[in-house]
């Protein structure tokens, strides 16, 4: 068993700890076991251990790709162990914890990673159909650091596959609960959302990479996606939101968002939605030179209106924020159902931030217009 860059007796782990179960429960002698791999090694791979057999753990193989590298995922397998399949895959033969996104075959899956930044993701945790369990390859994702162990990150799942560059889980805010469907489309489920951010990219180097995606010319400009006005989530037994409550608002928010949209198509502008390395904005749009960055709020969502107001107006000063770093120069909107208190139009503009809703979208057109 590996823990922490070392290696221990399986046998002798598993019997110590079994005393501190409760009383009654003695230390356990290696005769006390039948078939270590059937009986201690199953049980501590099945609460995220990493369980090594002699002469496959080669702690000094050398890490040879550069961000950007492209490699055939078997090869690099071959070289560093690890599973050939799957999303996350722990190296035996390494001290590495593979990562995989790619949207072309992890959406069928149910897996909707997502990019805060060029060196933020949210990345979906394994397990493709029910809740998603910290077990397995997410106990590895969740606990690489304090094992030592690097997170390689690549784009794409089989074939060749693009080396991104070392991640590292957040250590403030490593996890968050998510909802996605099973694979193929089947009944909606918890999935564990991790957060990740790159290793060794100083603010300088992040400003340099996001003025570079800037100037290339193909920022901001992913076709937009029409949010679904029919989604729906499935009835759970043990649910604590009542499903109905959470389907209107998952509409009204899709509605919303296609409103303003639609709006932006009607005054000659081009909706765009994100692209991954961008900021989660809801719609956004090229006015110009001046890039209108987008936030959509559903007032029907069970939480206090005040509630998702601030919450509409910290997202959407985050995506400017990130914009401006690229040296874009940035316009942004909040947009909600209805009018809300007199006072949440001011406090948005003193922010740098224009509040609409239906009926005033033409608020949503610069000076110049």
């Amino acid at each position: 068993m590996r823990h922490s860059g070392r290696l221990y007796p399986s046998k002798a782990i598993v019997g110590v700890a079994h005393q501190y179960l409760g009383p009654g429960s003695p230390a356990l002698r290696p005769n006390d076991f039948s078939g270590g791999e059937a009986t201690v090694a199953r049980l501590l791979r099945r609460l995220g251990f990493e369980m090594l057999v002699d002469g496959q753990y080669e702690p000094d193989a050398e890490w040879h790709l550069e961000e950007g590298e492209t490699v055939r995922r078997v090869e690099l397998h071959d070289r560093y162990g690890g599973s050939r399949q799957g999303g996350i895959a722990p190296s035996m033969k390494s001290s590495n914890v593979f990562v995989f996104t790619s949207a072309a075959s992890g959406n069928q899956h149910g897996y909707f990673d997502r990019w805060e930044s060029d060196d933020k993701l949210i990345y979906c945790g394994e397990g493709q159909s029910g809740d998603q369990e910290m077990s397995r390859g997410n106990v590895a994702l969740l606990h690489h650091a304090t094992a030592n162990r690097a997170l390689r990150l690549f784009e794409g799942a089989r074939g060749v596959v693009r080396y991104l560059g070392e991640f590292a889980v957040d250590v403030d805010d490593p996890w968050s609960w998510g909802v996605a469907p099973s694979t193929a489309g089947g009944p909606q489920r918890r999935v564990i959302m991790f957060r990740l951010h790159r290793v060794g990219a100083s603010p300088r180097t992040r400003r340099s990479r996001r003025r570079a995606a800037a100037s290339s010319g193909t920022v901001l400009t992913g076709a937009y996606r029409e949010a679904d006005e029919g989604v729906s989530t499935q009835a759970r037994a043990d649910f604590q939101v009542d499903p109905d409550q959470v389907d209107r608002a998952l509409r009204a928010h899709a509605h919303l968002q296609n409103l303003v949209a639609g709006w932006a198509v009607e005054h000659g502008f081009t909706p765009a939605s994100p692209e991954p390395g961008e900021p989660a904005f809801d719609v956004g749009w090229w006015d110009g030179l001046t890039f209108v960055v987008g936030e959509v709020k559903s007032l029907q969502s069970g939480l206090p209106s005040v509630s998702q107001l601030r919450l509409g107006l910290g997202q959407v000063l985050d995506y400017q924020d990130d914009l401006r770093q690229r040296g874009i120069t940035v316009r942004a909107i909040l947009a909600v159902e209805t009018e809300p208190q007199a006072r949440w139009p001011r406090v948005c503009l003193e922010n740098g931030v224009v509040l609409v809703w239906p009926g005033v979208f033409d608020r949503l057109l610069s000076p110049s217009h």
